[in-house]
């Protein structure tokens, strides 16, 4: 329901309960504006790129921290499900339900 913030294990029961071979698997991408960048700079990130990857680093760190708080690091099974739960969560958990 809109306003209401469900506790990231919800998010996680509720994307591993839908049928994404039939509606699509939700992803985190991100994008780089390369366009003017300095050779051997590195990529200039697009404006707003940076507030919204520190957004979404934040929300990763609290979901890892509810939904995972005693793996080991590196636990790639525990950093799957937390990036599935966040993907999930950031791109309109609502509209798919």
């Amino acid at each position: 329901m809109p306003g209401h913030d469900p506790a990231p294990l919800d998010v996680l029961r509720e994307c591993q309960d839908r049928e994404f071979s039939s509606d699509g698997i939700p992803m985190l991408l991100a994008l780089v504006d390369e366009r003017g960048a300095v050779p051997g700079a590195g990529p200039v990130p697009a404006p707003g790129t940076a507030a919204t990857g520190a957004a979404l680093a934040r929300t990763f760190d609290a979901y890892r921290r509810a939904l995972t708080p005693s793996a080991r690091e590196g636990d790639m099974g525990c950093v799957i499900s937390v990036l599935q739960a966040v993907a999930y969560d950031d791109f309109g958990r609502e509209a798919r339900s």
